[in-house]
């Protein structure tokens, strides 16, 4: 299925992630971009993020102001669009990645940082670099001369696509934290064994000249072009430096905050609803980068993915726990996995996730999100509870142990070779084999706030067929919560099961019906 969608486009060089080459991408990667989302329709997708890069479809890159040269990349932008419409898509649409802004590309994305490197044949700077004679990021952010051509590139953006149907959120500049980034290298470019400048983190005040930039930015936008067609977005590697004086998620004009998420555990997703539950309690002062106060809006996971090298290795299982376990975390949507952008094998998971989703009104129900960890830290749980007279709850529960990387039989396969090689990247439980409950079953979970003495049905289904597994009766105490009784079914071949919580009388009459 794969070679016959995308055969002949898999030899372009150019059609791939990240473009290594000095050359725009040809017409054959944008027909067969156009054709993923077609299958990505098909699987049940509905809304992607898709980035403005220097090789797709940037407008400005060799030429400062002067779009002539680019404009068959505006034109793929229209086809694609209107694609994504066609199809009932939405789209998260970033409007630049960070490589133009880096000295020398962290990513060796060299044909398309902010230098001239000498012993690269064909790298030709960012223009504002040349133009405007800026010799780093930083002079960018805070050039007066710097900041009228970009709002005329973003006003152009916006003229010729801003109120098009397909877009679901405007994104300003991807990871925009990585601005500046420079890797150390030596004349024959090959690194230096120096660590990556990141001035983000080390160099006073550049942080907040960060914030000041985009806070100029999306007032450029929504108060000057008086743009309100659709949503304004900000995005971060990890979270803003809000100590460092970067409140950019608290910008008025801002509406989501979105961050990448590659730096998780391998084996534990809690920490992203803890994430969500630190941005959206109110706190307490003094704040700090764990205890920020309160944004008050939608918080959304625009990148996830295993990184380190393992994106092959995991059986498609790291893209299936993102899927379910960031759509019950209280982020906005499922999490989008950068590893698993051209591979249509497991998106049939976020159809059953949104056909989920379809049957509850988020916005009337009060739910909030919640989450547990058992005492051996072997389970954990995400889940949306909602309060009021029908309390209810949706979730996953998740094997924290389950060994996905190494299950193949295959002694000498790479991904196991990885694991042994690079122990630090591994959780000890997932070096040795699956884990055997044996006589030591994982304790109980718990779900919060279920009202006191209620008695509630709880079914477990599987993920991959939507079978109903086990079903069970329980009571919440004094306390008001809710056991999850889970170890009479869950075993070591598994990794993730969704359960559904119903009061026992409205269980009843929806069965009853």
């Amino acid at each position: 299925c794969h070679e016959d969608i995308y055969g002949r486009c898999k030899e372009v060089p150019m059609h791939s992630l990240e473009s290594y080459t000095p050359e725009v991408m040809n017409p054959t990667g944008f027909i067969a971009y156009n054709k993923i989302l077609n299958t990505y329709a098909q699987e049940g997708g509905n809304y992607f993020r898709m980035l403005v890069a220097p090789w797709n479809l940037e407008i400005e890159f060799e030429k400062l102001g002067d779009y002539t040269n680019r404009m068959q990349c505006a034109w793929e932008l229209d086809i694609v669009l209107n694609t994504v419409d066609s199809l009932g898509l939405l789209v998260h649409f970033n409007l630049q990645v960070h490589y133009p802004l880096e000295l020398n590309s962290v990513y060796r994305m060299f044909n398309w940082d902010f230098t001239d490197i000498p012993c690269f044949d064909n790298d030709e700077p960012y223009c504002y670099h040349t133009a405007l004679e800026l010799d780093t990021p930083l002079d960018f952010l805070k050039s007066d001369e710097a900041r009228k051509h970009y709002q005329n590139r973003l006003r152009y953006y916006i003229a010729r696509y801003g109120d098009h149907p397909a877009i679901g959120a405007i994104e300003l500049l991807s990871e925009i934290n990585n601005i500046g980034q420079d890797l150390p290298m030596d004349e024959n470019c090959e690194n230096t064994n120096v660590a990556k400048i990141q001035p983000y983190y080390t160099e006073d005040g550049f942080a907040r000249s960060v914030y000041e930039w985009q806070a100029n930015m999306l007032g450029f936008i929504k108060d000057e072009l008086n743009y309100r067609e659709h949503l304004l977005a900000v995005s971060y590697t990890g979270i803003p430096e809000y100590v460092l004086g970067d409140s950019s998620y608290y910008i008025p004009q801002l509406d989501i905050a979105t961050y990448n998420d590659y730096t998780s555990s391998i084996n534990q997703f809690r920490n992203l609803s803890k994430t969500m539950a630190r941005f959206q309690s109110k706190g307490k002062s003094p704040y700090s980068n764990e205890n920020p106060p309160a944004i008050n809006k939608p918080l959304m996971l625009s990148e996830i993915g295993p990184g380190s090298g393992i994106e092959q290795c995991d059986d498609q299982m790291r893209f299936v726990k993102s899927v379910w376990m960031t759509a019950f975390s209280g982020l906005s949507g499922s999490a989008m996995n950068w590893s698993y952008q051209r591979d249509p094998t497991s998106w049939n998971h976020l159809q059953r996730v949104d056909s989920i989703m379809s049957g509850i009104n988020l916005e009337e129900g009060k739910w909030r999100a919640v989450n547990d960890l058992s005492n051996n830290k072997w389970f954990d749980l995400v889940a949306l509870t909602q309060s009021g007279v029908s309390r209810q709850a949706l979730g996953v529960i998740h094997n924290r142990t389950f060994n996905f990387y190494t299950t193949s039989d295959d002694p000498n396969s790479s991904c196991k070779t990885f694991v042994t090689e690079n122990p630090q990247f591994f959780p000890s439980e997932l070096l040795s084999t699956q884990q055997d409950f044996g006589t030591s079953r994982p304790s109980k979970l718990t779900l919060p706030n279920m009202g006191a003495m209620r008695t509630y049905v709880i079914e477990f289904f599987d993920v991959e067929t939507g079978e109903l597994v086990y079903s069970t009766t329980h009571n919440t105490g004094l306390d008001a919560k809710l056991p999850i009784h889970f170890q009479k079914f869950f075993d070591a071949k598994h990794s993730i099961f969704f359960f559904k919580v119903t009061p026992k009388k409205l269980w009843k009459d929806k069965n009853n019906n």
